[in-house]
C-alpha cells in the first residue's frame, strides 16, 4: 500500500494504535515488554524478605524458609510449608504493564486454572462447598522491578487500595493509602 505523503502514513498509524487502545489491545511496543516480563517470571521463586507496611505484623525469617513462589502462564501460586500437598496454597491471576515507570503489577485472586475468585467465595467454598456464592474478585494493585534472577514487589496489603508508587512499607503522607508490603524475591536454584 503507497500513502500519498509521511503524514498520511503517520495519521494511520495513530489511528490505528488509538483503535487498538480503544480495544483493549496494547501497542505492539508495550506488548513485547509485557511478554517479555511474563517469560522472565516464569518458574519457581523463594521470598528472601518481606518489608511490612506500619501496623502489620513482621514475617519471621523461620517463615519465609516456608514460603515459596511459582508462576506458570499468568498464575502466580504461592505455596506456605513443605509441599503443595501438606501446605497452604493461594493462586493469583498475574497482570502485567512493562511500558510504564514503575512496572505495574494486579494480582487477582484466582483458582488453580487463573479463574478469578473472591476471598470469601474461597472461604464460603472451602467451608461448605454446597454454599458457594459469586463475590467479586480480591485485586491487589502494585509494582515490580525484574532484574535477572531478582524480583521485587510492591504491593497493596489490602484488596483494591492504592497502587504504591514507590518501594518502601510507608504510607504516603496524607495518603489514603495503608502502605505497601514489599516483597523481595529471588529465583530457585
Amino acid at each position: 500500500m503507497r500513502f500519498a505523503s509521511p503524514a498520511a502514513a503517520f495519521a494511520l498509524a495513530a489511528v490505528l494504535v488509538g483503535f487498538a487502545q480503544l480495544h483493549g489491545q496494547p501497542p505492539a511496543d508495550k506488548a513485547k515488554k509485557t511478554d517479555a516480563d511474563l517469560a522472565a517470571l516464569q518458574g519457581d521463586w523463594v521470598v528472601t524478605k518481606i518489608d511490612a507496611p506500619p501496623g502489620l505484623p513482621k514475617v519471621a525469617p523461620a517463615d519465609l524458609e516456608k514460603l515459596s513462589a511459582r508462576v506458570s502462564g499468568s498464575v502466580l501460586t504461592i505455596v506456605f510449608g513443605a509441599d503443595e500437598m501438606r501446605s497452604s496454597v493461594v493462586h493469583f491471576l498475574v497482570g502485567l504493564d512493562a511500558a510504564v515507570s514503575p512496572k505495574q503489577v494486579t494480582i487477582t485472586m484466582s483458582d488453580w486454572k487463573g479463574r478469578p475468585l473472591g476471598a470469601k467465595a474461597y472461604a464460603t467454598a472451602k467451608a461448605d462447598p454446597t454454599k458457594f456464592r459469586d463475590f467479586a474478585p480480591e485485586v491487589f494493585a502494585g509494582i515490580y522491578k525484574l532484574d535477572g534472577d531478582k524480583l521485587v514487589v510492591a504491593t497493596t496489603p489490602r484488596a483494591e487500595g492504592a497502587r504504591p508508587t514507590t518501594f518502601s512499607p510507608a504510607a504516603a503522607k496524607g495518603g489514603k493509602d495503608a502502605g505497601a508490603a514489599v516483597l523481595y524475591l529471588a529465583r530457585k536454584k
